[in-house]
């Protein structure tokens, strides 16, 4: 039989595994993570490549042309739904399920990009 010393034990090791198992912290950070993939600060998209190699070409040429570019994830809002971004620079579902890569800049900067792109 087991005592209650051994019950104890039993009862505070399946407490300890339950408070790692269904951890807050752990979800914080996944959703953390999860936003700061469509977050992108005081950045806005220019432009969404299909193609992420066509989105750091243009980010080169943008860079070349003395704006500072990067590019970024374009991730939905709900469950890594893919965007395109209109010429108004809104954020648009695609229809196609495509994901694709943003082209950023500083809102500053963003008419002189466009024309530099030709959107």
């Amino acid at each position: 039989m087991i005592g209650p010393d051994s019950a104890l034990l039993v009862v505070l090791a399946l407490g300890f595994l339950s408070r790692w198992v269904f951890s807050v912290k752990k979800r914080e950070r996944r959703m953390a993570a999860e936003r700061a993939e469509r977050d992108f600060g005081v950045l806005v998209p220019v432009t969404t490549a299909t193609d992420p190699d066509e989105a750091a070409r243009q980010r080169d040429l943008l860079v070349a042309h003395g704006l500072r570019a990067t590019v970024g994830r374009a991730v939905g809002p709900d469950h890594g739904e893919p965007v395109r971004v209109t010429a108004s620079g809104h954020l648009l579902p695609h229809q196609g399920g495509v994901v694709g890569t943003h082209v950023l800049v500083f809102p500053d900067d963003r008419e002189q990009a466009r024309q530099l792109l030709g959107v």
